[in-house]
């Protein structure tokens, strides 16, 4: 590969990863690049009139450089046989030869009198074809560089191949077997096929369309469909003929022949133009039509999405439909039977086609051929056309405000005798026409379900409504006009009658949507919302609701049994507006809507096909599905809990993605039923534990780090059960850490909050203690993770350490306790309303004496600068309400439950409260 950056890349196809990358040397950007048959060989041409060499492989680089072009290189070609380089450049008639070993320069070819555009070689060789811009190509011996004879072609060639040995013997007989033949392209779209010996066309075969550019000989540009490209290629897994030849055209259509019998077998829609309809034909409405501002129709035979469509079948494949229009199709219609499809141009003229189906191993093959084609049956273009509900009667209509009846010859439903591929000239006898049926240009018609109204919309503003029930034979049909719809301040664009109700909507460039009444020709409801002018509406859910297309590429959902503007629905596309879809990046011109009513198709002028599905009721099948699984799996949490399957209701908590239920487990059910916490101070005091016989105490930070050699096997369990093995795999295979990751990404959001830091950090420790540094550094966002948990952990420290200190004094209390001293008040309520800033006195229950005042400090020793003294005696009759006294409370479940009730020894009754006084 070439880069912008004047490199060359060297990739490797199998793994598609970069091999080599090194400077081309080139001052100007590469502007071709060709390499030889065994692919040691690399030349590249620049703007900078330079060719260089290069060496592949082994030992690969610069081989040489080629200086003799005066322009940017526009051509290089190497010898299939022989060590040769050929080349041209932009603007020079000459060919120049080199020898690709050293570079040097062997021969110049004079011959053309323009642009040189492409050269091709024999299989064997010893002679090789160029062509250019001169209508000639020239045939060259490959030992003398002599012009060996000159063939005029009277197009401008772009492109030029040999085809093999032994093809076209099935359109010129085996009298061809060994004859040589080149196949040429140009700007008229032709691949035309000469015979060397006898210097004449041999064959033709016509382009996308059938009316293709040759037969202007005076055409000098390069239309949509001129070739561009053509290159033989041999593809071994093809069955019969391996050898390929592909032909590329400027509208990068991309087609496949079949070199022995030069018959298309595949092809490549590159790119369509501006939609402007879209229609879904068949019997099941299964095949998608599109017309895209040329003269030929796209058509999709088996379109993904299409309820009718087999599923192992579906696919965006498009076929490029060939027909008689000479400019560009403005409007399509279907007749309800699916078979018939009526166009009409901008060269005045209408056709109408039939659709082939033919049931093939359960999959349908589908064939669009048209079968009447009227040349200019309007004196301007036509803007509208429509088929009545019986299909035997055509209605066209043209922007110079004309409206035309149309009969069918022939019965619909059997077109036995049209089926040979050729044109029928009286497949349609027109019936009537009504001049200035507006006066301006007709954009839409339409016929009701029953056939007896027609509609038609036009620029002027109005729409008038025809009656079609006029009593006469059908070729005598004259629609009768009963009615006009007025109230719209621009142009309509779109009309539709409704299928369950006598109402018709029409669509206008004063970006409103109306609804009529059809008895009295009012407007019963105006839907305003769109920003730019609609384009097209269509009822849909049986009349229930709307869907409208505008300028800005938006399409709208209308509830016509609600109040509401906009109807709520769900899309596939990922909108903040209920009920209104983006699209396109421009006008949408096309709306069709599937046959179940699922889904719709639109085609705008950003050259595009989108297609919609309704997921209504997908998503309400859902919804019901989560609150089912949702019930189901609360169900089983709560009967894992009641069991005491901590566990099992852990593991299935994290893998439900249920975090608060986590949480409930770690600290609640499973903390209350497992864990009694002991002090850590009773245990250093040694103070011996008042609990149940054979009782075993387990603290949680057990279950997650070695302590002494030991590990809690129940919380460590309860972690240890979120470490599953991968499924499928090998039992000695590393187990998933989806699990844990999981759990880590909980324990981020609980260690922001105090009360539930404290199962973070056992969780954030056991994780790091059972995992290694490397294998932790793997984790997705686990740089995120630290980060995240660094400062809220220094937070929760060193709020633990302020609570230390603030326990100290509890040390204090404890201590007394164990002496059997009591703490009580020496002053009565009265005194201490009266002097609240006299000392409190200690007494002891032994001595009854009055003791100094004593203070304790942080770490537990005691002074006589405190801010806080205490009395304590014995007894005390004294009985005050906690509301008179300033105090402290500390009961035996301080500090998240971890501590236990102090238990007194002794004849001292266990006190249910100490009272602590702080002076303030």
């Amino acid at each position: 590969l070439a880069s912008k950056g004047l490199y060359l890349l060297k990739i490797d196809r199998q793994t598609r990863k970069l091999v080599k990358k090194w400077s081309s040397s080139h001052t100007k950007p590469i502007s071709v690049i060709h390499m030889n048959r065994t692919s040691t060989r690399l030349a590249t041409g620049s703007g900078d009139c330079c060719i260089r060499i290069w060496h592949v492989g082994e030992r690969e680089g610069y081989v040489a450089s080629c200086k003799v072009h005066t322009s940017k290189i526009t051509l290089l070609r190497f010898h299939n046989s022989k060590n040769l380089l050929f080349s041209s450049a932009l603007g020079e008639v000459e060919l120049v030869v080199w020898d690709s070993e050293n570079g040097n320069q062997v021969a110049t070819l004079v011959g053309h009198q323009g642009a040189v555009s492409e050269i091709a070689f024999s299989e064997t060789g010893s002679e090789f074809v160029t062509c250019g811009h001169d209508k000639v190509f020239i045939q060259w011996s490959s030992e003398t560089f002599e012009k060996v004879r000159v063939f005029p072609v009277l197009e401008s060639l772009t492109s030029i191949s040999y085809l093999p040995k032994g093809s076209l013997v099935n359109h010129l007989g085996s009298s061809v077997h060994d004859k040589t033949f080149i196949v040429t392209g140009g700007q008229w779209g032709v691949l035309r096929v000469w015979d060397t010996e006898r210097a004449v066309c041999a064959l033709e075969v016509r382009g996308p369309s059938l009316f293709s550019d040759a037969d202007s000989l005076n055409r000098l540009g390069f239309g949509l469909h001129s070739v561009s490209t053509i290159q033989r290629f041999t593809v071994p897994c093809l069955p019969g003929s391996s050898d390929v030849l592909m032909v590329v055209r400027q509208s990068s259509h991309v087609e496949f022949y079949n070199t022995a019998t030069l018959k298309v077998f595949n092809q490549f829609i590159g790119e369509i133009g501006p939609v402007t309809q879209l229609c879904l034909m068949g019997r099941a409405k299964s095949h998608l039509v599109l017309a895209d501002a040329s003269s030929n129709l796209k058509f999709f035979p088996s379109p993904p999405h299409c309820p009718a469509t087999f599923p192992s079948a579906a696919s965006w494949t498009c076929r490029l439909v060939q027909g008689p229009h000479t400019n560009v199709i403005s409007d399509l219609a279907v007749s309800s039977c699916g078979r018939w499809l009526v166009s009409g141009g901008h060269d005045q003229s209408l056709c109408v086609w039939y659709l082939e189906e033919t049931d093939k191993e359960g999959s349908i093959s589908a064939r669009l051929v048209p079968l009447f084609f009227g040349k200019e049956f309007h004196d301007a273009h036509v803007s509208a056309v429509c088929f009545s509900r019986d299909a035997k009667t055509v209605f066209s209509a043209s922007t110079d405000g004309v409206l035309k009846v149309w009969t069918m010859s022939v019965d619909p439903a059997d077109v036995s005798e049209f089926c040979d591929g050729k044109l029928s000239p009286d497949l349609l006898r027109e019936g009537c026409s009504i001049h200035n049926a507006h006066s301006g240009a007709i954009n839409s018609l339409h016929v009701s379900i029953n056939g007896k109204f027609l509609a038609t919309a036009s620029r002027d503003k109005t729409v008038k409504i025809w009656s079609l029930d006029s009593g006469k034979s059908r070729s005598e049909l004259m629609p009768k006009p009963i009615g006009s719809l007025i109230g719209h301040s621009r142009g309509v664009w779109s009309v539709r009658f409704s299928d369950f109700e006598r109402v018709a909507l029409t669509a206008s460039s004063d970006r409103d949507l109306r609804l009529w009444n059809l008895k009295d020709f009012t407007c019963i409801r105006t839907l305003e919302g769109h920003g730019e002018p609609v384009y097209r509406a269509e009822f849909i859910s049986k009349g229930r609701q709307i869907l409208s297309c505008d300028q800005k590429g938006l399409v709208r959902l209308w509830n016509l049994a609600k109040k509401d503007r906009v109807a709520s629905m769900v899309s596939n596309d990922n909108l903040t507006t209920p009920g209104v879809f983006e699209a396109h990046q421009g006008r949408i011109w096309a709306l069709e809507i599937c046959p179940d009513g699922q889904g719709f198709y639109t085609g705008g002028e950003d050259a595009t096909i989108c297609h919609f599905k309704d997921k209504t009721e997908e998503t309400a099948q859902d919804s019901l599905a989560v609150m089912q699984e949702f019930v189901k799996t609360q169900q089983q949490l709560e009967n894992l809990c009641k069991r005491k399957q901590f566990v099992k209701a852990l593991h299935l908590a994290v893998r439900l993605d249920k975090p608060q239920r986590a949480f409930e487990i770690l600290q609640g059910e499973f903390h209350k039923s497992t864990c009694s916490m002991v002090c850590p101070r009773l245990k250093a005091s040694n103070i011996p534990f008042s609990g149940e016989p054979g009782s075993k105490e387990i603290d949680l930070l057990d279950g997650l780090s070695t302590t002494e050699g030991k590990q809690h096997p129940l919380f460590g369990r309860a972690l240890l059960g979120l470490v599953e093995p991968v499924v499928g795999s090998h039992p000695q295979q590393a187990p998933s850490d989806e699990l844990s990751q999981r759990l880590l990404r909980y324990a981020v959001n609980w260690n922001t909050r105090a009360r539930t830091c404290l199962i973070a950090q056992r969780i954030f420790n056991w994780i790091v203690t059972h995992w290694a540094p490397e294998k932790l550094l793997t984790w997705p966002d686990m740089a995120k993770t630290i980060e995240a948990m660094v400062p809220y952990t220094v937070r929760h420290y060193q709020r633990f350490n302020r609570l230390e200190e603030q326990l100290a004094v509890l040390d204090y209390v404890f201590d007394q306790s164990r002496n059997h001293q009591i703490l009580t008040w020496a002053k009565s309520m009265d005194m201490e309303s009266a002097d609240n800033n006299s000392p409190a006195i200690l007494v002891d229950d032994k001595s009854q004496e009055e003791a100094e005042p004593q203070t304790t400090s942080a770490n537990g020793d005691t002074g006589n600068d405190s801010a806080t003294t205490y009395e304590a005696r014995k007894d005390s009759n004294d009985s005050h309400t906690a509301s008179q006294i300033n105090y402290i409370l500390v009961d035996s479940r301080f500090h998240d439950s971890k501590s236990t009730r102090v238990a007194e020894t002794g004849n001292i009754p266990e006190p249910d409260h100490v009272l602590v006084r702080r002076r303030l």
